[in-house]
């Protein structure tokens, strides 16, 4: 049987069971090759008077420190 075969089995069945396959298909997906999507990581909670002062600090002052 080929993918071609499969998917124009797939286009003739009905829409709820085209999601069942689907999701079939996906989990046997996700199982065999073990997929982990990274988590982003998140900046920490800050005002904006928090980054006004590091953004003075460590930018405005250390240009006018350099001869």
């Amino acid at each position: 049987m080929t993918a071609e075969t499969v998917f124009e089995v797939y286009m003739v069945l009905d829409h709820e069971e085209q999601n069942k396959l689907y999701d079939l298909v996906k989990a046997h997906f996700n199982s065999k090759y073990d997929i982990k999507k990274r988590k982003r990581k998140r900046l920490p909670d800050f005002s904006e008077a928090d980054a006004m002062r590091y953004l003075i600090e460590n930018v405005v002052m250390k240009k006018r420190k350099k001869p």
